[in-house]
């Protein structure tokens, strides 16, 4: 195959970090959570849980140039996570 080949996706992604605190999260949620989180970061993401903070840290990838969204704003109004 030559070197000029088309193949493959050339979406260029930009990584956003947010922090969200566990008390927020309602455990039944969390499978919920994760479809919807799928779906805001198209490039994938990760999820982890700090000790410190008691935080959930989420990496996503979204489209580069793609709006600033504010996530924890976005998961309250589908019930996801709690008000503040």
């Amino acid at each position: 195959m030559s070197g000029d080949s088309n193949l493959g996706d050339k979406t260029e992604y930009s990584a956003r970090t947010v922090y969200i605190p566990l008390k927020l999260v309602a455990k039944e949620n969390l499978e919920a959570l994760d479809r919807q989180l799928r779906i805001f970061y198209p490039g994938g993401f990760v999820m982890t849980r700090t000790d410190v903070g008691e935080l959930y840290k989420i990496v996503g990838l979204v489209v580069k140039g793609s709006a600033e969204f504010n996530l924890m704003k976005e998961l309250q109004k589908l019930e996801l996570i709690m008000e503040e």
